[in-house]
């Protein structure tokens, strides 16, 4: 929405908020001028108070809104001009925002005004009529070479007139208002939709035309293409030499050329016109389309040569090119698509802008944003990719801040900003960010403790959120004012088991071994009635819900059998078996509000349908839905949806009745704890162990995620009846509240517009120093190659451009890598979940294992999966060989299949009953070797598929490491030394013979992973001691232990041309580290959770990693090099 923090508004026809000189508009434009002669509306000029420069505003008339159609088509033209880019000759269309509902075009501000005022005040004729004639040919020509950009990518403009040209201060012209003339024609008729104006350039209908400049088959509602534009250019090209419009429609104007030709002569101030200009000025006008020229290039030929000839110098000027677009323009460009509703097309602009730049900070910070309140990913994986970003300025630091602001992280926030250096503290970006938690529109989101007591709270809220109905430790039953603390008990003489309290808190229903309804006002027990002792382990835990007006009571006993009591009519109306011989034993059972429907679950494999929905009334299961394990059930408070939570730790939602199945809202990090739903359906609080988290349940979004410190397990949850604050109660934490409520947005980050030139100057700059760069590396000169690209890489918009990096990665292969430059996430898709990994350095593959069996093939380069591969049951280890041609994946129960990657096909089961397997890998393409949970690690044929021998039988082999297909010869394994002992040995084995090489003893701890590098010299190995190793395999000596702190490290795997190596562990960071210095050079953070295996391609450029959370990585390094010595 619009901020107006000074001045005021105007309300023009149409209930339409216009603005007044003075007024700041979103914190960040104020008016200076107001021009009210634009075509379709209002042009304001805007001084941009952060960037400091000046933008014109063009805001159309209420009545380019009278349909949806009109706006529609309003939004679609106005994206048109974006679409164009960046030419010396277009007015620049930075982006289009939307202000109090109405889509504002923010173009480039020329404030040499229009070349109709250059006409009208003379400026245009100035220095006499030679300088004059210059001047107008000039002008000319930059405006063909305008319209002939915006042709050859399929825009016609529909209202060329000299009000549409602009003329800077240095006398260059730019068209401006592409698309605009369209789409004031749609608000002034209704007609069928036009096509999109990128399929092609003709256009059916006159569009928003200006009659005196407009062909005739403009004028006459006839489709338009390239050639109308080029009849309009004329019109106003004739305008130039006549000083004036003095015809009325655009067919006339060939007429008024004969009569200005013939006449004596032009006013005294104007230049004659040169007959070739007359001429290509007359077959321009022509009324038949096909006798015009074909294009604005043939016409820009003959402009040029009537140029020469009146000059008697060929025309100065070089044909301008269209700017090579950077990550800052793609980003602008996103942001307008937001604006105008164009989802999947902003998604592709920033695509390109992380293409272009793939730690570009707005368009990292903007697309991320993004794809968190779309709920495609959580908040701590926004805060990860920020905090992977180049810190140290300002900016890094005040988006950061900002997005903690917006998930209700105050501390945070004001920790970065008070890390900013006192003399950024007054950029106007920090100062708005530290001024919006001054003034609470940002608010601290949290939990504060009402009570510790202990374990064994069950709390219900009442309609104001002021009291509490709830259990205490010793299962007496309490009714506690939440402000004041005072705590009253009720006359419950058993213990309580289960409770349930009326939306508007005046009744509570209790029940032990009888059902009790309170009036919780009084403290008085209105209504009871017997129910059979509860016996602990019996079936069902008990469960009890009262209707909204307390008549009627549903109550599910131990033997899973609903009864419906009516206290006030004191009977027992009706009783429901909710199983049955047809159904096995279920273990979870939620009541709705109203106590009419009951939705059940279970947690057995035999069940396929293990989710049922009953109608109370009827006693009949009226739907199922396809669910494993189940271990958590609820309605939300209107009833619509079921919550369920599954045992792999997903929280899903079912809408009974739509036909669509479950939405998952979260996959994985569920830890059993309880679910509330808000009253109003908008929110989802999850109470956890070690985090909880805050959902919208509408977009799916993770708002915010509670880490600190452990709570026990969580017993209840509810929340307040206006949403702005949830209860909580946990074994270890008590009673607590936490306060949810924060109405801060950040702001999406624009990037100050560049003018073309600039972008222009840069990328000539830039590309020189590459073309110069790739000689050098062909001559051999890699040092000079080396000095040039670096210069290269500084220069604006392309340290990480694509050009710049591959010639960059070229270069690599002949210098040494001497650190990490910067790393970013390669893969901004989420993988989903994954339970096992596997990188190629053959066409750039990775294999991804998830807990359901499927396998998918991963192409790096492209972001996608390729096809996925189904196993058939969880994947708990993948391989692929080194040419990328074939995979191996272990699934469940030890099955181990042999995949065509290309093709997708399975082509063999290795057979036989075997134990889980943990690690897989290629020997060659006719064998490989499989690593069993039993410490058996086998030798199977992949072409007979039988088995052919056995290394060794231990509990503690581990790993396998490769060096290419066919080549490989060594494997090394690890164990305890001997039975008791607290080290750990190393084995090397020949692959080939079965016989070992060598034996070390090392580790304190169990070796969780060995590598060998790629000449079989040096073995690495991580142990569960926290340590690194390097070995000799040559000599078995001891050659590194690398200072990885404390906590397991559970892989460590050669990388870089084996210089060096990357590991993960414990404390969820990939590590890159200098295995001949055995310094860390680069932390890799994202993972919230243990890394369990990293992968790297040889080269080191990408490394894959996946942690206990079943969350996977892919990174990119970008290497220092050096030119060997």
């Amino acid at each position: 929405m619009t901020a107006l923090t000074t001045g005021a508004t105007d309300i023009v026809s149409g209930g339409t908020p216009t603005w007044r000189v003075g007024d700041v508009i979103d914190d960040r434009y104020r008016v200076v001028r107001v021009h009210e002669d634009g075509a379709m509306g209002l042009v304001f000029a805007v001084r941009h108070l952060l960037w400091g420069i000046d933008l014109a505003v063009k805001s159309p008339r209420p009545d380019m809104f009278a349909t949806a159609a009109a706006r529609e088509r309003f939004v679609t033209e106005a994206e048109t001009w974006v679409s164009l880019g960046l030419h010396p000759n277009v007015c620049a269309c930075h982006y289009v925002r939307v202000f109090d509902g109405v889509p504002r075009v923010f173009a480039e501000y020329v404030p040499g005004g229009s070349l109709r005022h250059w006409i009208d005040d003379g400026r245009l004729y100035r220095g006499g009529p030679a300088e004059a004639l210059t001047r107008m040919l000039d002008i000319a020509i930059q405006v063909a070479w305008g319209l002939d950009h915006a042709h050859t990518r399929h825009l016609v403009h529909l209202d060329v007139k000299p009000s549409n040209v602009l003329i800077d201060a240095d006398g260059t012209a730019k068209v401006t208002d592409f698309g605009l003339a369209r789409a004031k024609a749609a608000a002034t008729r209704v007609a069928a939709p036009d096509g999109p104006s990128h399929v092609s350039v003709l256009v059916t209908g006159g569009g928003g035309m200006t009659r005196a400049y407009a062909s005739p088959e403009q004028a006459e509602g006839r489709p338009v293409g390239r050639r109308g534009d080029v009849f309009s250019f004329a019109v106003s090209v004739l305008d130039m030499f006549n000083g004036g419009v003095t015809w009325r429609s655009g067919a006339a104007a060939g007429a008024a050329l004969q009569e200005l030709v013939h006449r004596d002569g032009p006013p005294v101030r104007i230049p004659a016109m040169p007959p070739a200009l007359s001429e290509l000025l007359a077959g321009c006008l022509a009324a038949d389309p096909a006798r015009r020229p074909a294009s604005m290039a043939d016409v820009v030929e003959q402009l040029a040569a009537v140029h020469h000839a009146a000059t008697g110098s060929p025309y100065p000027r070089a044909k301008p090119v269209a700017a090579d677009l950077r990550a800052d323009e793609y980003n602008n460009r996103a942001l307008s698509l937001l604006d105008l509703g164009r989802a999947a097309d902003a998604d592709a602009a920033f695509g390109r802008a992380l293409a272009a730049d793939p730690q570009h900070l707005a368009a990292t910070y903007n697309a991320g944003t993004v794809r968190w309140r779309r709920g495609e990913f959580s908040d701590v994986e926004l805060i990860t990719r920020l905090e992977a970003m180049p810190s140290g300025t300002w900016q890094a630091w005040c988006l950061l801040a900002q997005t903690h602001m917006e998930r209700g992280d105050l501390a945070s926030a004001r920790e970065l900003l008070d890390g900013v250096a006192p003399k950024d503290r007054r950029e106007p970006e920090v100062r708005a960010a530290r001024e919006a938690i001054a003034s609470g529109r940002a608010r601290q989101v949290g939990a504060s403790t009402l009570t510790s007591t202990g374990s064994g709270y069950l709390a219900r809220t009442d309609v104001s959120g002021a009291s509490l109905l709830h259990r205490d430790a010793y299962g007496k039953l309490c009714h506690r004012d939440v402000a004041s603390g005072a705590r009253t008990s009720l006359r419950h003489p058993g213990r309580v088991e289960t409770l349930d309290v009326t939306p508007d808190g005046r009744f509570g229903v209790s029940a032990d071994d009888r059902l009790r309804l309170w009036d919780l006002g009084t403290g008085r027990c209105l209504r009871s009635a017997g129910l059979r002792r509860y016996r602990p382990g019996a079936g069902f835990s008990r469960r009890v819900r009262v209707s909204a007006d307390a008549r009627k009571v549903v109550y599910v006993d131990v033997d899973g059998v609903a009864r419906v009591w009516e206290p006030f009519g004191g009977r027992w109306k009706r009783r429901v078996p909710l199983r049955g011989d047809a159904i096995p034993a279920v273990s979870h059972i939620a009541v709705s509000a109203d106590g009419s429907r009951a939705v059940t679950g279970g947690s057995r494999p035999d069940d396929p349908e293990t989710v049922r929905l009953w109608d109370l009334e009827t006693g009949e299961c009226t739907e199922t839905l396809r669910h494993s394990y189940v271990r958590y059930l609820s309605f939300t408070p209107d009833g619509r949806t079921v919550v369920i939570g599954g045992l792999s730790g997903s929280i899903e939602l079912w809408n009974p009745g739509d036909g669509a199945g479950a939405r998952t809202l979260s996959r994985t990090g569920w830890d059993g704890g309880e679910l509330a739903v808000s009253d109003d359906g908008r929110l989802l609080f999850e109470a956890g162990d070690t985090f909880s988290r805050l959902w919208e349940l509408g977009t799916g979004r993770c708002v915010r995620t509670f880490d600190g410190p452990r709570r026990g397990y969580s017993r209840d949850a509810r929340f307040s009846p206006d949403g702005r604050s949830v209860h909580t109660v946990s074994d270890i934490a008590g009673l607590e509240r936490w306060d949810l409520a924060n109405p801060y947005t950040g702001a999406l980050q624009l990037c100050r517009p560049r003018p073309h030139a600039r972008v222009n100057l840069l990328y000539a700059e830039a590309e020189g120093l590459v073309l110069e760069a790739e000689a050098a590396l062909a001559a051999g000169s890699h040092a000079v190659a080396l000095g040039l690209l670096t210069r290269a890489r500084s220069v604006e918009g392309h340290e990480r451009s694509p050009r710049v990096l591959s010639v960059w990665r070229e270069l690599e292969r002949h210098t040494d890598r001497v650190g990490v430059r910067a790393a970013w996430t390669a893969a901004p898709t989420d993988f989903g979940d994954v339970s096992a990994i596997s990188l190629s350095d053959h066409d750039g593959l990775a294999l991804l294992g998830g807990p359901g069996g499927q396998v998918r093939v991963w192409d790096i380069e492209g972001a996608r999966v390729l096809r996925s591969l189904d196993g058939g049951a969880r994947t708990h280890a993948v391989c692929l060989s080194a040419d990328g041609r074939l995979a191996l994946s272990a699934h469940g129960a030890g099955t181990v299949r042999l995949w065509d990657v290309a093709s997708g096909e399975c082509l063999r089961v290795l057979p036989g009953d075997r134990n889980d397997v943990r690690e897989l890998r290629f020997l060659s393409r006719d064998s490989a070797l499989v690593d069993q949970e039993d410490g058996t690690v086998l030798v199977w044929d992949l072409v007979t598929g039988e088995e052919r021998h056995t290394l060794r039988q231990s509990h503690w082999w581990l790993n396998v490491s490769e060096d290419g297909v066919d080549r490989v010869r060594l494997a090394a394994s690890a164990g305890p030394a001997r039975v008791g002992s607290v080290r750990s040995w190393l084995r090397l084995f020949d692959t080939g013979t079965g016989r070992w090489i060598r034996l070390w003893d090392g580790h304190d701890d169990a070796v969780t992973s060995v590598s060998v590098n790629g000449d079989r010299s040096l073995l690495l190995s991580s142990a569960a001691d926290g340590t690194v190793r390097m070995w000799s395999t040559r000599t078995g000596r001891l050659m590194r232990r690398f200072a990885t702190g404390p906590g397991r490290v559970n892989a460590a795997r050669f990388t870089a041309g084996w210089s060096y190596a990357v590991t993960g562990g414990a404390d969820a960071a990939v590590r890159v580290w200098n295995i001949w210095t055995g310094a860390c050079v680069h932390v890799l953070e994202g993972h919230r959770t243990e890394v369990l295996d990293v992968r790297s391609t040889s080269d080191g450029r990408y490394v894959l990693s996946h942690s206990r959370d079943h969350t996977a990585r892919l990174w990119e390094l970008d290497w220092e090099l050096a030119v060997p010595e």
